[in-house]
């Protein structure tokens, strides 16, 4: 049977993570920095234009010269421009965190409905620039939301684009996107809600990644079953769309500490971990593990722990001579022990279905890295740190602090 993937991979092949091809600028950085491949074109030519490297040379006047039109006429109307449309950044602006309501201020937790559809798609609703809700993936293994610009609403656009990309989703999908800068709503069963300053990844169009006719020719047909319309990436050390702008990584307060993924009780918790006693790992999503197949040797594998990416992926390296199915699978019965590196604490286990139509096999892939794909979500809680700052750590499972 054919199997649809919702991992994402880099332009190096890497397995598991949404990446950029090419590296975006800041969320918050200057409009200006749309401009700085022509800068690098130019300083091919003159290295001064770049940074003045060697102010004394003959051309650190074309240098001057250059900043000074730049400036001029680019980068001094562009910032006027900006603070005309859309005035100076103040936390108390209406969509702003600050002006979301006592849940956004005072709250240190935060819970909102979480629904898992075609059995591994963990789904939430968020309100982007004040639209309406709409439903998105949520993704250990992605960093940045992305969405169709038409899902984006003009009016709660909050500045001018602050980069635009090529991005890919599982070597299936390349996509072109605007990021744009903007509010995104998460809002609660009781109708509270709290909202993070943050961006979008708006893309403009897409196209098979093989240009294949028959491929996907949009987000909304190669994520299928999910029935979502974009992909929200909390993953603090994922490889990209925009790892500088997660949007539940920018909630206010305490809420921005990190999420929990609670599938079996249908909830997303923002702030602090509310559990206990969990086994916590050193990365989010890409970490170091120890995987035992069939009960064998434990061996040490690089892995993205990815609630997006449906049953994941195994490298043919570890294997040890167990050949793949014709759908690209492990043979049905294959059992696979997942532990914390250089430890014998479990993290999770399963055993691969893969005939009479029943099928949670890992995709036998190429390469080193591993993708545990929704499966551990399935089995326990597992919440998603933001600090470290840039890598961030997994906790997998815990229980409640306390006890009612």
């Amino acid at each position: 049977m054919a199997v649809r993937r919702r991992q994402v991979i880099g332009v190096t092949a890497t397995v598991g993570a949404l990446v950029a091809v090419g590296a975006a600028p800041a969320a918050n950085a200057d409009f200006d920095d749309l401009f700085q491949p022509f800068i690098d074109a130019l300083s091919a030519v003159d290295p001064g234009i770049a940074a003045d490297t060697d102010p004394g040379s003959a051309l650190a006047s074309l240098d001057s010269l250059f900043d000074g039109w730049y400036q001029n006429l680019v980068s001094t109307p562009i910032h006027d421009l900006d603070q005309w449309l859309f005035g100076a950044a103040d936390a108390s602006a209406a969509g702003s965190a600050v002006a979301s309501g006592s849940a956004a201020t005072a709250a240190d937790t935060f819970t909102v409905p979480l629904q898992v559809n075609a059995v591994t798609e963990p789904v939430v609703n968020v309100s982007v620039g004040g639209g309406a809700d709409a439903p998105v993936l949520v993704d250990t293994g992605a960093a940045g939301l992305v969405m169709p610009i038409w899902d984006v609403p003009w009016t709660g656009i909050t500045g001018l684009p602050t980069s635009f990309n090529f991005g890919q989703f599982g070597n299936s999908l390349d996509y072109f996107y605007v990021q744009l800068p903007t509010t995104v709503t998460f809002t609660d069963a009781a109708g509270d809600h709290v909202t993070a300053d943050s961006s979008v990844d708006a893309v403009l169009f897409a196209f098979p990644a093989n240009f294949s006719l028959s491929g996907p020719w949009s987000i909304q047909d190669y994520l299928g079953p999910a029935n979502v319309v974009g992909v929200l990436g909390v993953g603090p050390n994922a490889l990209g769309p925009t790892p500088d702008s997660i949007p539940t990584a920018a909630l206010p307060g305490d809420l921005g500490k990190g999420l929990l993924i609670d599938q079996a009780n249908n909830e997303l918790i923002f702030g602090a971990n509310p559990l206990t006693g969990g086994t916590s790992i050193d990365g989010a999503p890409w970490t170091t593990l120890d995987l035992s197949i069939n009960g064998g040797t434990h061996q040490a594998v690089s892995a993205v722990v990815d609630s997006g990416g449906v049953y994941g992926t195994m490298p043919s390296s570890v294997l040890n001579g167990i050949q793949p199915e014709q759908n690209g699978g492990l043979p049905d019965g294959t059992t696979i022990a997942v532990y914390q590196h250089g430890t014998s604490n479990l993290l999770y286990e399963y055993t691969v279905h893969n005939s009479n139509g029943a099928f949670n096999s890992p995709i036998v892939t190429s390469g080193d890295s591993m993708n545990t794909g929704n499966i551990p979500f399935a089995q326990q809680p597992i919440y998603i740190s933001y600090s470290p700052a840039g890598t961030g750590q997994t906790i997998f499972g815990g229980s409640n602090a306390i006890q009612p």
